[in-house]
């Protein structure tokens, strides 16, 4: 992310990262040597835009979920349509990590680019064309577009004409069960261990995590800090069903929907804080984090280095720390912003659990949650409730897997709840409620400085 709220990534550099990856995997012993490759899945990130031209070549690079140029096409986009009508369409709200602020923004901000593009897609459905001829895209990746009517897995009639695209535009949708024929000439020639294996459609990389965690019921709410964090629900059916406010909805596939939040920061601002901080090491960092007081640090913290998404969607937001003193230190810091993120899953964890009647378990995933004890227990002590570390280590790359063999008819949908398990941790009563009131705080300074939709956002103010 650099100055401006500019996030992106080169199409085409990063298309051939992938290709490099794949090629090492295959060319490593042992690969589809013994009982040959099934099915090649895929999961990828969510709310991408690239725009390509005639021949399907980029014209913009990869637009991420994390470039909030287009807050103020977000506004515009609130202020023209009715937005609680169209988040309970499209399961997403009007802000700057969805596609239709970023398509207006790049239809304002460089028409000509614009004007090149035929189609505008997801980074997936570019790697589609290129690799298998086609731009198809999975009703799980156009969920998180903000374009899609997730009830009628149709491309929302009212947005295109607010955005003067065509339905091919943003690609047809996939059959089920959602598998592509198999690669073009020129990477069947490269890749011939996958010459002839069908492909699933790409799969959003937080519906796979909930899949490869084994939370694809009420029961078990999947809690992932990678760059960025979330919180999500995966269940049967409920596209039709309200959406409370500062959630969004997405889709698995047909059958499931996904309800959560999600935090433009999780392990982003953990690694902001080690880059920047005079930390210690590791090992002395969770010792010294299991070992404190809640909010001993005395500072109050909003953990908005990339802008707000749930529960406020303030695309523009910045983080701020209240209440530094000259004996403040860089642990004392550090603490504060990992309380301050989990703050936020708090908030979003008793939304979610006010969107089911069963007794949840919070089932954490994500390397940086993971490598903290610390900070699980910390994520149990602020929730109130009992969280589990997942005992799959790359949870996205497991669920693209079950889904794709699935789709292949490898395995059944029983084994998409099946997970193992790591530690548990419960939650102790007494820092439950000192918790409860350093929300409270940090509530209490978001309404002073943020306010509803920014209003009170001074970055926003002198800009």
């Amino acid at each position: 992310v650099r100055h401006g709220g500019l996030a992106q990534i080169g199409a085409r550099e990063l298309r051939e990262a992938v290709e490099d990856a794949l090629d090492r995997t295959l060319a490593a012993e042992g690969v589809g040597e013994s009982a040959g490759i099934a099915v090649v899945a895929m999961s990828t990130f969510w709310h991408s835009l690239v725009a390509l031209d005639a021949g399907g070549r980029p014209s913009t690079p990869v637009l991420t979920w994390a470039d909030t140029r287009s807050e103020a096409e977000a506004r515009e986009l609130r202020d023209r349509l009715d937005a609680e009508a169209v988040h309970q369409r499209t399961g997403c709200l009007l802000h700057p990590s969805y596609l239709p602020a970023k398509l207006l923004w790049l239809r304002r901000h460089q028409p000509d680019v614009f004007a090149r593009g035929d189609t505008f897609v997801s980074f997936a459905q570019y790697c589609c064309g290129v690799w298998l001829g086609t731009q198809s895209t999975s009703v799980s990746m156009a969920s998180g577009s903000g374009l899609l009517n997730i009830a009628e897995c149709a491309w929302d009639a009212e947005l295109l004409e607010l955005l003067d695209l065509e339905p091919a535009a943003l690609g047809v949708f996939a059959p089920e069960p959602e598998l592509f024929p198999s690669l073009v000439v020129e990477y069947a020639r490269r890749w011939p261990r996958l010459h002839g294996v069908p492909w699933r459609a790409p799969i959003g990389d937080g519906a796979a995590s909930n899949v490869g965690a084994g939370c694809v019921a009420p029961d078990r709410l999947a809690m992932m800090v990678g760059t960025s964090g979330a919180m999500r629900l995966c269940e049967h059916g409920r596209a039709g069903e309200r959406i409370s406010a500062g959630l969004w909805r997405y889709r698995l596939d047909r059958q499931h929907t996904l309800t959560g939040g999600a935090l433009s920061d999780g392990g982003s601002a953990h690694a902001w804080l080690r880059e920047t901080l005079a930390l210690p090491g590791e090992e002395e960092v969770e010792r010294e984090l299991a070992s404190r007081e809640p909010g001993q640090h005395g500072l109050v913290v909003l953990p908005f280095w990339s802008g707000e998404r749930s529960t406020g969607w303030v695309g523009d937001a910045t983080a701020l720390f209240a209440g530094l003193k000259r004996h403040t230190t860089a642990m004392d810091m550090y603490q504060a912003c990992i309380e301050a993120v989990t703050y936020r899953f708090a908030l979003l964890f008793d939304a979610l659990r006010r969107e089911g009647d069963a007794d949840k378990s919070i089932v954490a995933t994500g390397r940086g949650l993971l490598a903290s004890p610390a900070w699980l227990q910390i994520v149990a002590d602020v929730t109130g409730n009992r969280v589990v570390a997942s005992g799959v280590e790359e949870a996205s790359l497991r669920g693209a897997a079950l889904i794709g063999l699935r789709d292949a008819g490898v395995i059944t949908s029983a084994a998409l709840g099946q997970a193992p398990d790591g530690a548990a941790y419960t939650p102790r009563s007494e820092r439950f409620t000192l918790y409860r009131a350093e929300i409270a705080r940090q509530q209490q300074l978001y309404e002073r400085e943020v306010g509803p939709s920014g209003v009170n956002l001074l970055a926003r103010q002198t800009r």
